[in-house]
């Protein structure tokens, strides 16, 4: 299965829409903003430990949050495991993918629950 995380987020990008990025890598330069700048139409985080309560914390209700990420560290962090863990934290998950080219690997797409 082959992917590109900056492709994917792509597709969600329109005027006006609020993004914040962080990752281990400098990634893309027109999403410096920090958490205190939230809350965000669109959270990105590439390769780097999330919290989905933060993540939750940081978007608007309705807004979505895509993350790639090394599987296996720890030995419970794959596609398997965390998918249930965004369905129990309010999200729905509309994207899922996972990789074992070039070492392990997944992706996910979730978007926040409107408050009803």
């Amino acid at each position: 299965m082959r992917w590109d995380f900056w492709e994917k987020a792509r597709l969600f990008l329109r005027p006006g829409v609020k993004v914040l990025y962080k990752g281990e890598s400098g990634g893309d330069p027109r999403f410096p903003l920090s958490p205190e700048d939230g809350p965000f139409d669109l959270v990105l985080w590439h390769h780097a430990p999330y919290d989905l309560s933060e993540i939750r914390g940081l978007l608007k209700p309705g807004g979505f949050f895509l993350t790639e990420q090394a599987g296996g560290t720890p030995p419970d962090y794959n596609l398997e495991n965390q998918v249930p863990l965004f369905k129990q934290a309010g999200f729905r998950v509309l994207y899922a993918g996972q990789s074992y080219e070039g070492g392990h690997r997944f992706m996910i797409t979730a978007g926040r629950r409107k408050q009803p």
